[in-house]
């Protein structure tokens, strides 16, 4: 029950983080006057991005332990780019809650050379990196699913195409943005019912529907 949760949280929590985020765009001055605005619901959306985050990394392990040998390697290394993203996105969305929240306290001009410092620093560039490692893994345990016959082919590509659109071009904050999150929320829950179901129970079930072979003359 807890691992299918956690496989069906991840999204729902980004889903959530996406239509709460102000529109922004990547510049000091529009980053600064959405954090400004309501620094405590800058705060939030940050903290419950970094938690999202944080759930990749078990629920790329559930995923992987539904498929079966033929799909493992395919599993497994997108199991690796997941936990990679998601760590990157837990340490950038953290850091930058904390450096927005520090910068609406001070004046304008000191804030706004604190945020163009932050959004050249490194720590920012955590952001692309992990959203791209947590889709391409995401997308490669997709792959591992169809190949290991684990759920459905139309969930499994569900659940691909929800990452995939999550690497589209837009604002952080935009219904555009937010779209590839629904996909991807809904195509999780559909595999954290399998989880729940089990592992092997699809195979099973095929089995079961495949006629016996009637005993053949001598």
């Amino acid at each position: 029950m807890l691992q299918a949760a956690v496989v069906a949280l991840w999204p729902l929590l980004l889903v959530g983080n996406a239509f709460g985020h102000p529109e922004v765009e990547l510049t000091a001055e529009s980053y600064l006057a959405a954090a400004a605005a309501d620094p405590w619901k800058w705060y939030a959306v940050h903290l419950v991005a970094a938690s999202a985050a944080l759930l990749t990394i078990p629920s790329a392990v559930v995923v992987r332990s539904l498929v079966p040998g033929r799909g493992r390697r395919w599993a497994t290394a997108g199991t690796v780019l997941a936990v990679v993203g998601g760590v990157a996105l837990v340490v950038a969305f953290s850091i930058e809650a904390g450096v927005m929240r520090v910068a609406t306290e001070l004046d304008r001009q000191a804030a706004l050379a604190v945020t163009d410092e932050h959004l050249a620093s490194p720590e920012a560039y955590l952001v692309p990196v992990g959203i791209l490692g947590t889709a391409v893994g995401v997308i490669l345990l997709s792959v591992a699913l169809v190949v290991g016959r684990a759920v459905p082919t139309w969930q499994a590509v569900l659940y691909g195409v929800g990452a995939g659109a999550t690497l589209a071009p837009a604002s952080p904050g935009s219904v555009l943005g937010s779209v590839g999150f629904v996909l991807l929320a809904v195509a999780a829950f559909l595999v954290a019912k399998q989880v729940l179901a089990g592992p092997t129970s699809l195979g099973t079930e095929r089995g079961r529907r495949l006629p016996a072979r009637a005993p053949v003359a001598s």
